[in-house]
């Protein structure tokens, strides 16, 4: 809004004000009484008593200016829309069609509560074609994932930026196959991820993504976001990572998990 379009309405408040202000007091008979008039609480001229949509007229610049500085600085195009109260107050390219940030992640957990439910639990399940005889697997165990993607071991965790975000502990899956009386898997366990599609990679994405660990494989079957560096330490931070084949990286750690708790209970 420009200054002479401020002006105007500007300076109707303001004799509005100063006429509400200095009106003569009235008895309760509508008669006029001689008593001065109290002196206002608020000073006339303050900005309080401004309607919003006129001190937007210098507040939207400067919170325009400081969207500005910071988008700057950010990397390709950016799209934003900033509205208050139902009156846009800021924007930045709002006819663009971009490819969707992070944010993404909102809506797509909004969808799969809605689609699946508050209740649903996604189940990592072991399998195997002998039943184990004296604490023996005599064949092959297999990991069969159904997209859990928030089973990592305790070194990943320590990895991560934020430590305290939502995980799962994959060592809980060791822990569930020895409990089961697993004590020896004589042949070899194998990560089965068919339980969804063999799209590892959102085409659209820059393959810069991949690179120092930002992001990782797709994959039904994932630990550690399917990122190398983790196998035969699982439980040591290790900041050299990048991504790898998701369903043979997990099953390569529960290997080791195993092992490491058959060598403990021997």
């Amino acid at each position: 809004m420009s200054d002479s379009r401020l002006a105007r309405p500007l300076a109707i408040a303001i004799a509005l004000i100063i006429a509400c202000t200095f009106l003569p007091s009235v008895s309760a008979d509508g008669a006029p009484t001689d008593a001065a008039p109290s002196a206002p609480l608020t000073p006339v001229l303050s900005a309080r008593r401004l309607p919003e949509v006129l001190l937007s007229g210098s507040a939207d610049p400067r919170f325009a200016a400081s969207l500005d500085a910071y988008l700057s600085k950010t990397v390709g195009t950016a799209c934003v829309v900033v509205v208050q109260a139902g009156r846009v107050i800021y924007s930045r390219n709002p006819g663009d069609r971009l490819a969707p940030a992070s944010t993404i992640k909102l809506l797509t957990a909004a969808a799969a509560l809605d689609v699946l439910g508050a209740e649903t639990r996604l189940t990592t399940r072991m399998v195997s074609a002998q039943e184990p005889v004296d604490g023996v697997i005599d064949g092959d165990l297999t990991i069969i994932g159904s997209g859990d993607p928030l089973l990592v071991t305790r070194g990943y965790k320590k990895s991560l930026e934020n430590p305290d975000q939502v995980t799962e502990d994959f060592g809980a899956v060791a822990d569930a196959v020895v409990a089961a009386g697993v004590r020896e898997i004589t042949g070899s366990i194998i990560g089965d991820e068919s339980g969804l599609d063999r799209t590892r990679w959102i085409p659209s994405w820059p393959t810069r993504y991949q690179i120092g660990g930002v992001v990782g494989p797709l994959s039904a079957l994932m630990v550690n976001d399917g990122q190398t560096g983790f196998v035969t330490e699982p439980d040591q931070p290790n900041a050299d990572r990048k991504p790898g084949d998701a369903a043979a990286l997990a099953a390569a750690t529960l290997r080791e998990k195993i092992d490491h708790i058959e060598c403990q209970l021997i």
